[in-house]
């Protein structure tokens, strides 16, 4: 019987509430953008306001993506007994991060992590 028995996750932690993104995107615009800052200002609040969006977590300068993966797997080995660890058949990763076209990730996660026999694969992203 096949069962999930542990699930690892890496929260990052900047928390970017709609102002910040708002204030991000104005000052970036100033002197490049053609079109009124004032409009930008209120459609990009309509567009937040319409799609339910209040925060996001974004990682910080000083952290990186991979201390991110190790801390979830961290999280989700501390979950099962050491010798089930050798028994997982199947990896999963899933992350807002391409640096690497899928399912190639979860593959060299998975060597990283000594699951030499398990099946890769990849949540669609």
């Amino acid at each position: 019987m096949t069962a999930i028995v542990a699930v690892g996750t890496s929260i990052p932690e900047f928390i970017a509430t709609n102002e910040h993104v708002i204030s991000l995107a104005l000052e970036c615009s100033k002197g490049r953008y053609a079109g009124s800052l004032d409009e930008l200002e209120r459609d990009l609040r309509s567009f937040l306001r319409k799609a339910g969006s209040i925060e996001r977590r974004w990682r910080s300068g000083f952290s990186k993506p991979s201390e991110h993966i190790f801390e979830a797997w961290e999280n989700c080995r501390s979950m099962i007994d050491g010798a089930l660890v050798k028994k997982i058949g199947v990896l999963i990763y899933c992350g807002i991060d391409r640096g690497i076209a899928e399912p190639s990730h979860a593959s060299l996660l998975a060597s990283k992590f000594g699951l030499y026999g398990a099946v890769v694969g990849a949540a669609p992203e």
